[in-house]
């Protein structure tokens, strides 16, 4: 053995200091406050026009979805209806229109009730419910109405 390494080191070695509890965290920078506040009056004009506005794209919405289905399907819906007769047949290619129209019929409320306040007494209590059985009839609708339009499109 070399010399130098003479003596040992010590073991164990000896014991660090604990550190300060609680450790010192460091600060942030302040945010620089806004010199004014926003007036109130411009709060309550900001929140009325975005009511207007929600309640506006809710009637469009809604409006655009109803006349979607007589749009597209018109020359359908009237053909089936000039073959009237009682048969089961019959009444299940009104199938996709009765689901538009419960569709349509759930997601009323909702579209009423677009930029309602919720503690409002004619806010929908369950509106999520609503627009969730709504949006949902009316796909179905949609995707049975495109089926029967192509099956009408091959026999005539």
């Amino acid at each position: 053995m070399p010399a130098q390494d003479w003596p040992p080191p010590e073991w164990p070695p000896p014991a660090r200091p604990p550190p300060a509890w609680p450790q010192p965290r460091p600060r942030r920078r302040a945010r620089p406050r806004p010199r004014r506040r926003t007036p109130v009056a411009q709060i309550v004009a900001r929140d009325r026009r975005r009511r207007r506005q929600a309640r506006l794209v809710g009637a469009g919405g809604f409006f655009v979805a109803a006349t979607l289905p007589v749009v597209l399907f018109h020359r359908v819906i009237v053909d089936i209806a000039h073959e009237f007769r009682i048969d089961l047949k019959y009444f299940v290619e009104w199938t996709p229109w009765v689901l538009l129209a419960l569709g349509l019929a759930f997601l009323l409320p909702v579209a009423y009730s677009a930029g309602l306040d919720p503690d409002s007494r004619y806010f929908p209590r369950f509106r999520r419910a609503y627009a969730g059985w709504g949006i949902t009839l009316y796909l179905l609708g949609i995707a049975l109405a495109t089926q029967v339009a192509q099956l009408y499109n091959l026999h005539h």
